[in-house]
């Protein structure tokens, strides 16, 4: 499995950089598929949806500041602020 860098996603949509074709044809897997289709469903950005899709792939928590992950995600995937995160890792721990 890949988790995949926004300098990925610009270059696979800058025709003249080198390498475009390889990361186009990279972002053409399930994984990224996944995250485009997040993102036009929930409006996030490109990278906020790789996050979320990795995290809905493995059943994971993502842990987020971001404003558009905490308001448009969680009836797809668990969303929690550091903060809160922090709190639910102490009270597992007490």
């Amino acid at each position: 499995m890949y988790t995949i860098d926004t300098s990925v996603f610009i270059n696979a949509v800058e025709p003249l950089e080198t390498d475009h074709a390889a990361s186009r044809q990279l972002l053409g897997d399930a994984l990224a598929q996944h995250a485009a289709t997040l993102a036009a469903a929930h409006p996030l950005r490109g990278a906020d949806a790789v996050y979320a899709a990795v995290a809905h792939h493995f059943g994971a928590t993502l842990v987020s500041r971001d404003r558009e992950h905490l308001t448009r995600l969680p009836a797809v995937v668990p969303v929690l602020h550091p903060t809160d995160a922090l709190a639910r890792l102490q009270a597992m721990t007490t």
